[in-house]
């Protein structure tokens, strides 16, 4: 299987408007690919999930609040739109068990609202509200979806589980919002953002058996920026420099086991974006071609002790073979009373 992760749309502060830029990076090859763009937006959210990756909500061009859901086919390199989530920005994502989900965020005032999407249903059904907050963090392991953080800067974490539709209080991680979250390796990890008073490169691992945060290697300062995860790590990527008010490419690898963060090649230089990975399935092998043979189960054979060599009837495809053959003595009996 081949793994991707892909930073998509976001702001370029700069000129100000927001971008559909999208790209796919191979951690193997250390590039960034660019893809085909998806309508322009940023502060939304993005998930994956069934081998497609999905971006909802956000600020489009104008600054115009909406629900926006497009699903990005990587081999068709293709946004194709879906049914509208409901319309709000600094929303948080998550996916599991064959759906994604989007939580928290802003209509005018900070929402909890928690939205579960049906990619083959096309649908956005009502979840129980998180608790309200916007510019936060989400990431998904063990079957549960995890929001945390947030603003007003607030460590907040909750876990949700969907089939009871319930959104549980765990231990709060360091407050900070405008962070990224990933997970790898059976825990959740929330990397960077601002406390409120400068930018910060804090990353935490989540523990939801323990129930705790644990402070790891800082990963380098930035807010508004992506995370996603693939291959047994973690990715950070992009992001908004406080100082000097500009965006940033830089990417970097977390390493959970050496607790490390390793710079890799910088990303297409924007902030305010979400970001996903993508898993590709290997390719099936093809399907048996009309007229080929088709071989027995070798144990099969062996068990009713093969004779002489198979051939196979050429208009039925059927094999024969001389066996030392012995039914069942229930099956014989139950032939003759037929």
């Amino acid at each position: 299987m081949t793994s991707y992760g892909f930073s998509t749309c976001g702001y370029f502060p700069g000129p100000g408007v927001p971008t559909g830029t999208t790209e796919r990076f191979d951690d193997i090859a250390n590039t960034h690919t660019a893809r085909t763009a998806a309508t322009a937006r940023n502060n939304m959210a993005g998930y994956s999930f069934g081998g497609y990756g999905f971006s909802t909500c956000g600020y489009s061009t104008g600054g115009l609040l909406g629900g926006i859901t497009e699903r990005f086919d990587d081999i068709a390199n293709t946004h194709t739109a879906r049914t509208a989530a409901t319309a709000r920005f600094a929303v948080a994502g998550y996916s599991f068990s064959g759906y994604g989900f989007s939580t928290c965020g802003n209509t005018g005032s900070v929402v909890g609202t928690t939205e579960r999407f049906d990619d083959g249903a096309n649908t956005h059904t009502a979840r129980t509200a998180a608790t309200g907050r916007h510019y936060l963090a989400g990431y998904s392991f063990s079957g549960y979806g995890f929001s945390t953080c947030g603003y007003l800067v607030v460590g907040t974490t909750e876990r949700f589980d969907d089939a009871a539709n319930t959104h549980t209080g765990r231990a709060g991680a360091t407050g900070r919002a405008f962070l990224a979250g990933y997970s790898s390796g059976g825990f959740g990890f929330s990397t960077c953002g601002n406390d409120n008073a400068s930018d910060i490169g804090t990353t935490e691992r989540f523990d939801d058996i323990a129930n705790t945060h644990t402070g790891r290697a800082a990963a380098t300062v930035r807010n508004r920026l992506a995370g996603y995860s693939f291959g047994g790590y973690g990715f950070s990527t992009c992001g908004f420099l406080n100082a000097g008010m500009t965006s940033t490419g830089t990417t970097e690898r977390f390493d959970d086991g050496a607790n490390t963060h390793t710079a890799r090649a910088n990303a297409t230089s924007r902030s305010h974006l979400p970001g996903y990975s993508i898993i590709s399935e290997p390719v099936p092998k093809p399907a048996r071609k009309p007229g080929a043979p088709v071989v027995p189960p070798l144990g099969r054979l062996l068990k009713y002790g093969l004779k002489t060599p198979l051939k196979r009837e050429p208009l039925n495809d059927r094999w024969e073979c001389q066996l030392d053959w012995r039914e069942p003595r229930q099956d014989i009996s139950s032939r003759r009373r037929r």
